[in-house]
């Protein structure tokens, strides 16, 4: 790790606007431990293998940084913009590091997060509409309200997380791993979770409107007034589950409620 040796200027707030750092710069393996960049804009910079442990990047731009084996573990990217950030090509791609960050209000929007180590991080109310997370280590991490629109999960654990009134419209989950997750009130409509592992996970009032849960594992799960309109549950192990009430209940994808077709819930 080398020690950062940026002129001071560079690193000083302009008066009467935010705090601005080396945008689009050659910041690769330098060393940021503990250090205050509250506000600064670091679009476009090469932080690959650079060190954030503990680190304050509140509000920061990170616009389209490369994260290749960046450490964040620990620092503060509270309301931080990292859109578009990605993490290399494919030949130097290593995933970052964001293990116990706080990145609560973050856009992390169209970010590609393939195999990142999230674990017990802060994401409530985080923005990652269309995030690429497949892969990624998501256990224990807290995602209360955030949205998750369009994102890519397959394969991501998420054993522990807290994603109760996370928005997952259309996510791809297929074959995440989220036991003893809590989706409750989470909006899955459309969403895949084929072949999911959701052994004892929440889902009480989850929404799962036309969502694809073939195969899945919902075993000892709690689906108390689910909304399950027009999805396929086919092949799924329902063993031992709390279902209740189920708003809409279905059968391999065909609705067998009594009446006229159900419409989509309004949100």
């Amino acid at each position: 790790m080398v020690k950062l040796a940026i002129a001071e200027d560079t690193l000083q707030p302009t008066p009467g606007s935010a705090r601005h750092g080396p945008a689009g710069a050659d910041l690769r393996n330098l060393d940021f431990r503990g250090w205050d960049l509250v506000d600064f804009n670091l679009a476009g910079a090469d932080l690959s293998g650079a060190n954030f442990c503990g680190a304050d990047l509140t509000g920061a731009d990170l616009t389209g940084v490369n994260l290749s084996g960046t450490d964040f573990s620990g620092a503060t990217l509270v309301g931080a913009v990292l859109r578009e950030a990605h993490q290399g090509a494919d030949e130097n791609r290593r995933p970052v590091v964001m293990r116990g960050a706080w990145l609560c209000k973050a856009d992390l929007t169209g970010a590609a997060r393939e195999g990142a180590d999230l674990r017990g991080a802060d994401l409530n109310d985080a923005r990652m509409v269309m995030t690429d997370l497949r892969g990624a280590d998501l256990s224990s991490a807290r995602l209360r309200g955030a949205n998750l629109s369009g994102a890519n999960l397959r394969h991501a654990r998420l054993e522990g997380a807290h994603l109760s009134r996370a928005i997952l419209l259309t996510a791809d989950l297929a074959h995440c791993r989220a036991t003893n997750a809590d989706l409750e009130g989470a909006m899955l409509e459309r969403a895949n979770l084929t072949g999911a592992n959701l052994r004892a996970a929440t889902l009480r009032m989850a929404s799962l409107w036309q969502a694809i849960v073939e195969g899945a594992d919902l075993s000892q799960g709690d689906l108390r007034l689910a909304e399950v309109g027009l999805a396929d549950f086919s092949g799924s192990c329902l063993e031992g589950a709390r279902l209740g009430t189920l708003r809409i209940q279905v059968t391999a994808g065909l609705w067998v409620g009594g009446g006229a077709e159900p419409t989509p819930p309004e949100r």
